[in-house]
């Protein structure tokens, strides 16, 4: 996969499926015929990338995005909600960087494939 992030979250994810090892990116202002055909070269030619697309597909296909995220919706508005009646009624929220930790389900720089 070769990807080409232009905004919001591309660059993200871009740098995620690079780390997955799926993909490579190339900045938009880095673009050219030039380096896109070095980049695509490099990928077809490198069998680890299919292997790699395969380990992320099987561990994507055992998830259950719309059950983990409504729990994570879920535990924050608990934790609001628990947060409210500590203070009394002070307009206090616990929406910090515990709840960055505690909720975190996403892919990091040293996550490897399973």
């Amino acid at each position: 996969m070769l990807i080409v992030p232009y905004g919001q979250d591309q660059p993200d994810n871009a740098r995620r499926c690079v780390v997955l090892g799926v993909g490579e990116m190339i900045a938009s202002k880095d673009y050219s015929f030039e380096t896109a055909f070095a980049k695509l070269g490099r990928i077809l030619r490198d069998p680890s990338r299919a292997e790699n697309a395969r380990k992320v597909s099987v561990r994507l296909l055992r998830e259950d995005g719309t059950r983990t995220a409504c729990d994570v919706i879920e535990g924050v508005l608990d934790d609001v909600a628990v947060g409210r009646q500590r203070s009394s009624g002070a307009n206090e929220s616990r929406l910090g960087g515990s709840l960055t930790t505690r909720y975190d389900c996403g892919v990091h720089s040293n996550s490897t494939l399973r």
